[in-house]
């Protein structure tokens, strides 16, 4: 069975979709949302990490999600 422990954001995913992984998982590990959400935190790239704690780690993951997403929106309108 796979462990939750084992999933780690790959390169070109981005934070959503490996949001959606580990909450594929759900019903079958059993974890909790804070359980998923410590995961998520652990072992995103270290540079999306960065940005979470200039978030705040303490806010709902979907607050996480919507800035990160906000970010990169922001992050792509310059390389234009």
């Amino acid at each position: 069975m796979l462990e939750i422990g084992a999933l780690k954001q790959e390169t070109h995913k981005s934070s959503l979709s490996f949001w959606a992984k580990i909450q594929k998982y759900r019903d079958n590990l059993g974890y909790t949302l804070i359980q998923k959400k410590t995961h998520f935190i652990s072992d995103i790239r270290e540079d999306i990490r960065d940005n979470v704690f200039r978030i705040g780690q303490h806010r709902s993951i979907n607050d996480i999600l919507d800035n990160l997403a906000d970010i990169k929106l922001h992050w792509n309108k310059e390389l234009l």
